[in-house]
């Protein structure tokens, strides 16, 4: 499955990067080859949450990847529409959740550069512009329904799952190719941070060590999975619109 979560070992991700370099032409010095977790020599599979959340979250996580429409995506335009309208509710849901939350306090997280629920929306705008007629004349409006007020454990979690996300994103762009999705036409929502992609989830590994007590991480993986379980009820809708 492409469309990856970091629940998946690192090394599930390093694979998937070095399959693409290859199929791009690019030489590799080494399939061992590391991100560092920090510019102390860290790693990123030491990071004890996202090791307590990968083995707390892999039911939840296995369950939504299997119910995820990913030949739905892309086999037409108006297929990965409709995934992207399915996403759209629960992922606006959670970002709305962690804009109230303790997370906008730390500046050094960049919450708020995290966010991508625009993107998803104005990618939903160019889809519709170029499938006039075949959908409806304009986006569903968004209202929040959860009134939990995450803490910072819970918030952690969610956010594990929201930004782990982005790491499939760049396959997902090579299938909707063909498709003419790009960057720029639809597909602005899985271009991630580009080259930053994965410095920013380091340094997201990083924050979550230094403020979210270990005694917590229980809290964070509860959340977590309720992420996961909410894009899987969101895969299982049918379509519309």
């Amino acid at each position: 499955m492409v469309f990856c979560f970091p629940s998946l070992s690192y090394d599930s991700w390093q694979l998937t990067n070095i399959l693409l370099q290859k199929a791009e032409g690019k030489s590799l010095q080494s399939s061992r080859h590391r991100i560092p977790c920090s510019e102390k020599g860290g790693r990123m599979s030491e990071s004890r949450f996202r090791e307590r959340l990968r083995s707390a979250t892999a039911e939840a996580h296995e369950e939504m990847e299997r119910s995820a429409p990913m030949e739905e995506i892309s086999s037409s335009l108006l297929g990965y529409y409709s995934f992207l309208q399915r996403l759209q509710s629960p992922w606006l849901e959670w970002e709305y959740a962690l804009a109230n939350t303790p997370l906008v306090h730390f500046g050094e997280l960049r919450l708020m550069d995290r966010f991508r629920g625009k993107l998803l929306c104005d990618d939903l705008l160019n889809l519709r512009s170029r499938l006039r007629g075949m959908v409806g004349d304009s986006l569903t409006d968004f209202e929040p329904k959860s009134t939990e007020r995450l803490n910072l454990p819970r918030a952690a979690g969610v956010l594990y799952v929201l930004e782990g996300a982005r790491f499939g994103g760049r396959a997902i762009l090579q299938k909707l190719a063909p498709l003419g999705v790009t960057p720029e036409k639809g597909g602005s929502f899985f271009q991630g941070y580009g080259n930053e992609t994965g410095s920013m989830w380091s340094s997201f590994l990083e924050w979550v060590e230094q403020h979210v007590p270990e005694a917590d991480f229980d809290q964070s993986a509860d959340a977590a999975v309720d992420v996961f379980e909410a894009f899987t009820s969101a895969w299982l809708e049918p379509n519309y619109d």
